[in-house]
C-alpha cells in the first residue's frame, strides 16, 4: 500500500470531496477504477485475394492496431477545479508510433467525465476539459471516432481534481518553567497529497501580523524578527508534539516561551495555507482528532487499517487518547464514521484508535468520514480515503537494440517499450536473463516516468538474452512485459552455395559467405564485372575467378569471432508447422487484415488505391504469396513459394548505408530508432522475382530459367502479368530503344512485349529461400537488403550485354532505379548485424552457440 504523505504529519482536519460530491455521513458509491480496453479490435475474415479497386484514400490502420491514450498535461494525477489540459493521442502499434498525421486528421474524439458531463467533439490532440464543477476522484473517459471509417476507441484516465488548500494547525501545549523551552502541537495535511518539499515552520519575537505568505517564494525573505526553524524533509520528521528551545534572533536569545511560530504549507497544485500559532488556552475545551493514513492512500488489499488519535484539551491540558493507557476513557467518546460506500466491517460506536477495514470487491474510491463527540464538545471531521486497485500496470512493445555485433563488455544495450496504468505507476525496474541462466537479474532501478533506458553489457556472458520491465503501481500491482535478443548470423549480404550467374555481373555491398562453392567453376566467364566492397568467407577454398574481386577472401574459415555460416555449416530445413506455431505479427492492407497466419495463396498489392500495405512482427502465409508494391513497418513474411512481380519499396528506407561496415553499423542503430521500414521474405521452396515464364538465359551450366513454383495453377496467368506494370524498356543514349540483345531473348515490341511484363528492377527486402532464387531483369537489378539460398541466379539482361558486346557507351542509365547500366547491385541491410530487424523465429535455425 502506497501512502502519499508521511506518518509524522499529525492531521487535525481533513475534508475530501469524492465523485463531484461533498463527503458527508451518507454518500455515493465510488467511481469504478477498472481500465477500459486500450484498443477495440474488429476482426475480419482473411481473404485469399487482394487486388484493391476502392477509390483513393489514405487506409486508416484497423482498431486492433490502434492504442488510445489519454493523458493529463505535464503527467500529475492531481490538478485544481478549473478547465484542465489533456493531451489525447492514438498510437499506431503496427508502425510503433504515433498515427500518421494524414489519418489522424480523420479522428475525433470528446472526453468526459464519469457523472455525465460531455465535452465537445474536437481533433485529436491537445485541448481543454470543464471540471469546474468537479471535486476528488473521477475518471476521464475520451471517446475516439473516426467518422469516415466508422471505427471506434476509448482511454479513460483517473484524476483527482484539488480544490482545498492544506488544513494546518499549530498550537503551543506547555512551556517549561525556566520558559527555555515550548511543547507545540502541529499539524498539515490535504485531501490529496501536500507538497512535503515546501513545508515551512517560522519563529518570531513578536507576531508580524502583516506577514502571510500564500507562496512559498515569499518564504525565502522573512522579516527581520524571524528565522527558519525547519522545513522540507527536516519538519516532516519532527513528531506532530515536539519540545523547541530558546533561539537567536536579531543578536539576542529569546526564551521558547517569548517566541511566536507559524506553519505554512501548500499542496501539489499549488494551494496554500498559514497559521500563526495558538495558545492552549485558547483550544480549551476542544476535541482534536486526526486520522492516518493522511493523504490519498491506494492499495490492492481488502483489508485495510485507519489509525485514529484523540487530543481532549481541557482547562489548558491536553491528554492524547489514542493508547491501551487510556483504554478505560474510550467509552466516554462516541464515536461516528460513516463510510463511501458501506463497509464491509461494522463501525464501532465508540472511538478506537485503529480500525481494520474491509474495501471492495469493486475497484474504485473508498472514503471514511470519521467524528467524535463528548457532551457538547465535537471534533472536527476526518476523513480517510483509499483507492482500491487490483489491476496492474500494461508493459507494451519492448524493443532491444545492441550496438555491436554480439554482446561483449563495452556493449550498449538499448530498451524501450510502452507503459500504462489508470491510477499511476509508482516504480519500474529493468532485469536480464541470458540464455545459459533460468534467473533473472535486476540490472537498474527506473523512475515512474522513464520509457527508455540503456546499460552496459559489463562481463555478462556473450549470449542470446532476455529484458524485462517489470512496473509497480501506487496500490502496489506489478505489471511486467519481456523483450528478446537473438544473436544474429545474418552478418553477409550474401549466403550461397552457387557461384554461376550470381557473380557474373553483380556488385556487392557487404560480405559474401560461400558455403562449399564448387573448386571448379562451369563458365569460364564468371566473376567478369563482379566485385565485392568487403570479403568472402568461404567454408572451403574461393575460387579465384570470384575472389579476385573481392576485397579479401578467407578460405577454409571457421565460423569463430564473425558468424556468417548456419549451424553445421548446411542451409537449413525450416518446418511449416514449427514457423506457424511462432508466429506473433500482422499484414493490413485496406480491408485485408492477417494476424499471425494465413491459410491458402495471398495476393498482397502495396501499389493500389488502398497501398502500401503495413506489416509488423511475423506472418505465415501457408500457400504461395504474390507481392508487389510498397509497405510500411518492419517484419517478416514466410510463405511455401514467393513471387515478386514488381518493385517491392519501402515508404521509409534507411538505404544506402555506407560501404564503410563501422559507419554503417552506427547509421543501422540510427535507422532502427528512426524506425525506417524493413521487410524480410522467406521462402520455404523458391522466390521468383520476376517474369516466370521468360528464359532470359538460355545457360545449359546454370539454368537459372528453371522453376517448379507455378502460381498459374491458382492464380490465373492474364491477372498475373496484369499484377506487373510495362517495364522501361531498356535506351541507347541517343533515346531509342534496344531493340535485340543477342543470346538474351529481349527482342519483340516494348509496348506489347509480355516478356517484359512483371518486371523487378528494385526489391527493398532481406531474400531467404531454402531451395532457389531466380532474378530475371531486362535492366539492371538493385537489391536492398541481401539474399540467401543454396542455388539460383541473378540476371539481368543489359550488364550482359554491356561486357559481351561491348555495347556500354551506347547505354543509358537505368530508367527505373537510375543504377549504372553495367552492374546489378546488392546491398547490405546492416540493422540485422546489429540486432534490428526480422526472421526473429528462424534465428534458431542459424544460432552458432
Amino acid at each position: 500500500m502506497k501512502n502519499y504523505t508521511s506518518p509524522a504529519i499529525f492531521v487535525t482536519s481533513l475534508l475530501l470531496s469524492s465523485c463531484g460530491q461533498t463527503s458527508s455521513f451518507k454518500g455515493d458509491a465510488p467511481i469504478a477504477a477498472s481500465r477500459a480496453p486500450s484498443n477495440v479490435v474488429s476482426a475480419s475474415e482473411p481473404v485469399k485475394e487482394f487486388e484493391g479497386s476502392a477509390a483513393r484514400r489514405t487506409p486508416s490502420p484497423a482498431p486492433s492496431d490502434l492504442r488510445f491514450d489519454l493523458s493529463v498535461a505535464r503527467a500529475v494525477p492531481v490538478v485544481r477545479a478549473q478547465n484542465v489540459e489533456v493531451l489525447t493521442s492514438i498510437q499506431d502499434l503496427m508502425r510503433n508510433g504515433s498515427l500518421a498525421e494524414d489519418v489522424l486528421k480523420l479522428w475525433k474524439v470528446k472526453v468526459s467525465t464519469a457523472e455525465g458531463r460531455d465535452g465537445l467533439e474536437q481533433p485529436v490532440g491537445s485541448q481543454r476539459v470543464d471540471l469546474s464543477q468537479q471535486k476528488g476522484q473521477i475518471t476521464l473517459t475520451a471517446d475516439f471516432l473516426n467518422p469516415t471509417t466508422g471505427q471506434s476507441g476509448k482511454a479513460t484516465k483517473a484524476l483527482f481534481v484539488d480544490d482545498e488548500a492544506p488544513k494546518i494547525k499549530l498550537m503551543r501545549t506547555s512551556d517549561s518553567k525556566d520558559g527555555q523551552s515550548s511543547e507545540l502541537l502541529w499539524s498539515a495535511t490535504d485531501n490529496y497529497k501536500l507538497d512535503e518539499s515546501k513545508l515551512v515552520l517560522i519563529a518570531c519575537s513578536d507576531y508580524v501580523t502583516s506577514f502571510r505568505p500564500s507562496q512559498h517564494a515569499q518564504l525565502s525573505t522573512l522579516p527581520a524578527n524571524c528565522v527558519n526553524v525547519a522545513e522540507g524533509e527536516k519538519l516532516v520528521a519532527i513528531p506532530s508534539t515536539a519540545t523547541f528551545s530558546s533561539l537567536p534572533i536579531g543578536g539576542s536569545m529569546v526564551s521558547a516561551r517569548d517566541l511566536r511560530y507559524g506553519l505554512y504549507a501548500e499542496d501539489l497544485v499549488g494551494l496554500s495555507s498559514f497559521v500563526w500559532i495558538n495558545d492552549v488556552g485558547q483550544e480549551s475545551g476542544t476535541l482534536v482528532l486526526s486520522a492516518s493514513p493522511t493523504g490519498m492512500s491506494f492499495t490492492n488489499s481488502t483489508n485495510v487499517t485507519m489509525k485514529f488519535k484523540l487530543l481532549e484539551v481541557v482547562g489548558g491540558l491536553v491528554t492524547q487518547i489514542d493508547d491501551s493507557s487510556k483504554m478505560g476513557r474510550w467509552e466516554e467518546f462516541a464515536f461516528n464514521s460513516v463510510a463511501t460506500p458501506a463497509s464491509h466491517t461494522p463501525l464501532p460506536s465508540h472511538f478506537n484508535p485503529s480500525l481494520a477495514i474491509q474495501l471492495g470487491p469493486k475497484d474504485g474510491v473508498y472514503s471514511f468520514v470519521s467524528q467524535v463527540k463528548m457532551g457538547k464538545l465535537i471534533s472536527n471531521q476526518q476523513t480517510v480515503s483509499y483507492t482500491y486497485d487490483t489491476i496492474p500496470p500494461q508493459i507494451d512493445t519492448i524493443q532491444v537494440t545492441i550496438d555491436k555485433v554480439i554482446p561483449s563488455p563495452e556493449s550498449t544495450i538499448n530498451v524501450s517499450w510502452i507503459a500504462s496504468d489508470l491510477n499511476g505507476i509508482a516504480e519500474q525496474i529493468l532485469e536480464v536473463k541470458g540464455a545459459s541462466s533460468a534467473t533473472w537479474t535486476k540490472v537498474s532501478n527506473l523512475s515512474a516516468t522513464a520509457r527508455t533506458t540503456a546499460f552496459k553489457w559489463e562481463n555478462r556472458p556473450s549470449e542470446n538474452f532476455q529484458v524485462r520491465i517489470k512496473a509497480t503501481d501506487l496500490a502496489g500491482n506489478v505489471g511486467s512485459g519481456t523483450g528478446s535478443w537473438v544473436k544474429q548470423i545474418f552478418n553477409a549480404a550474401v549466403l550461397t552455395s552457387n557461384v554461376q550467374c550470381f557473380f557474373c555481373h553483380l556488385k556487392i555491398e557487404g560480405d559474401v559467405g560461400g558455403i562449399d562453392l564448387a573448386s571448379v567453376i562451369g563458365r569460364a566467364d564468371t566473376g567478369q564485372n563482379f566485385s565485392v566492397i568487403g570479403k568472402i568467407f568461404g567454408t572451403a577454398a574461393v575460387p579465384d575467378l570470384i575472389g579476385r574481386h573481392a576485397s579479401a577472401t578467407v578460405p577454409n574459415y571457421l565460423n569463430k569471432d564473425y558468424k556468417i555460416f548456419p549451424k553445421d555449416e548446411k542451409f537449413p530445413v525450416i518446418d511449416a508447422a514449427a514457423l506457424k506455431a511462432k508466429m506473433l505479427g500482422a499484414i493490413r492492407l485496406g480491408s485485408l487484415q492477417i494476424t499471425n497466419t494465413h491459410t491458402g495463396n495471398l495476393v498482397l498489392d502495396g501499389s493500389t488505391a488502398t497501398g502500401p500495405f503495413e506489416i509488423k512482427g511475423e506472418v505465415f502465409i501457408d500457400g504461395d504469396l504474390i507481392i508487389k508494391g510498397q509497405y510500411r513497418g518492419v517484419g517478416s513474411i514466410y510463405a511455401r513459394n514467393i513471387f515478386i512481380v514488381n518493385d517491392l519499396t519501402a515508404v521509409k528506407s534507411p538505404f544506402p548505408f555506407d560501404v564503410d561496415p563501422g559507419k554503417a553499423s552506427v547509421q543501422a542503430q540510427a535507422s532502427i530508432i528512426r524506425g525506417d521500414d524493413g521487410l524480410y521474405l522467406g521462402a520455404l521452396g523458391e522466390i521468383i522475382v520476376g517474369n516466370v515464364e521468360v528464359k532470359i538465359l538460355q545457360d545449359s551450366v546454370s539454368k537459372v530459367y528453371y522453376t517448379n513454383a507455378n502460381p498459374y495453377a491458382w492464380f490465373a496467368k492474364d491477372k498475373y502479368f496484369a499484377l506487373g506494370t510495362q517495364a522501361a524498356w531498356p535506351k541507347k543514349k541517343d533515346g531509342t530503344d534496344v531493340t535485340n540483345v543477342a543470346g538474351h531473348s529481349l527482342g519483340g515490341n516494348p509496348t506489347t512485349s509480355t516478356k517484359v511484363r512483371n518486371e523487378v528492377n528494385r526489391v527493398d527486402a532481406y531474400l531467404f529461400a531454402q531451395s532457389r532464387i531466380s532474378w530475371r531483369a531486362y535492366n539492371s537489378i538493385l537489391l536492398n537488403g541481401g539474399f540467401m539460398s543454396p542455388v539460383g541466379g541473378f540476371v539481368s539482361t543489359v550488364p550482359a550485354n554491356t561486357y559481351q558486346r561491348g555495347d556500354l557507351v551506347d547505354f543509358a542509365l537505368n530508367p527505373k532505379n537510375g543504377q549504372s547500366v553495367n552492374q546489378n547491385l546488392v546491398r547490405y541491410d546492416y540493422r540485422l548485424r546489429i540486432g534490428g530487424g526480422g526472421f526473429e523465429t528462424i534465428k534458431s535455425y542459424f544460432d552458432q552457440q
